[in-house]
C-alpha cells in the first residue's frame, strides 16, 4: 500500500461501528493499518464486530459501548479509548436511526430520539474529541450524511433527513475554535447499495 493510503499507527473510532456501514468503515480503516475502536450501544455486537476485524487485518481493535446522545457516555468512552492507545487520530461520527412516517403519527419521542442520536451525538463526540487531538495536533473527524438529505419520500416526514442535513449545514461549526488551523473538506463515497455523503474536518498546526 502507498504512504499516501497508509494509516499505519493511527487509532480510529467508529460510532455505530457494530454493523453495516459502521463495520464496513472500521474495516477497511483497519485494513490501511488503523487500530480501532468499534463503539455501539450493543456491546457483545461491538466485540463480535472488534474481534472479527482483529482476525481479518490483525490489527488491534476494540469494543466500547456508549451512547452518543448522552455527554457523559461519549467523555468516558473517549476517556477509555485514550487510555488503551494513548491517542485518538480519526472519529467517525456514524451512528444514526431513523423513524421516518406520517407526521400526524410520530411521536414526540422519536423526533427527539432522531435529533438526539443523529445531531447532537455527532456534536457530543466532536466536542469530546477535539482537545486531544488539538494537543498532539493532529485529527480528523469525519461526519456520516445521507443521500436523503437531498432526496425524500413522498408523504413523510423525514426527521432523520433534517438531522443529517442539519449536520451537513452545520459541520463548519466544528472548526471555527482552530481559526490557525488547517481544515479540509471532501466530497462524498459510495457503498453497496448505499449513497453516503462524507464529509471530513482535519486539521493540523500550519
Amino acid at each position: 500500500m502507498t504512504e499516501f493510503l497508509s494509516l499505519d499507527g493511527r487509532v480510529a473510532i467508529i460510532t455505530g461501528g457494530a454493523r453495516g456501514i459502521g463495520k464496513a468503515i472500521a474495516e477497511t480503516l483497519a485494513q490501511r493499518g488503523a487500530n480501532i475502536v468499534v463503539v455501539d450501544l450493543r456491546k457483545e455486537l461491538a466485540e463480535e464486530t472488534a474481534n472479527e476485524i482483529s482476525a481479518k487485518t490483525g490489527r488491534e481493535a476494540i469494543a466500547l459501548e456508549a451512547d452518543v446522545s448522552n455527554q457523559e457516555s461519549v467523555k468516558a468512552m473517549i476517556k477509555d479509548a485514550l487510555e488503551k492507545f494513548g491517542k485518538v487520530d480519526i472519529l467517525v461520527n456514524n451512528a444514526g436511526i431513523t423513524r421516518d412516517g406520517l407526521i400526524m403519527r410520530m411521536k414526540e419521542s422519536d423526533w427527539d430520539m432522531v435529533l438526539d442520536i443523529n445531531l447532537k451525538g455527532a456534536f457530543n463526540c466532536a466536542q469530546a474529541i477535539v482537545r486531544p487531538m488539538m494537543k498532539q495536533q493532529y485529527g480528523r473527524i469525519i461526519n456520516i450524511s445521507s443521500v436523503s438529505t437531498h432526496i425524500t419520500a413522498r408523504n413523510l416526514d423525514h426527521v432523520g433527513t433534517l438531522s443529517r442535513c442539519e449536520r451537513d449545514e452545520k459541520e463548519h461549526t466544528y472548526t471555527y475554535p482552530f481559526k490557525i488551523w488547517y481544515v479540509q473538506n471532501t466530497g462524498g463515497c459510495a457503498q453497496p447499495s448505499v449513497l453516503v455523503f462524507v464529509f471530513v474536518l482535519g486539521f493540523q498546526r500550519i
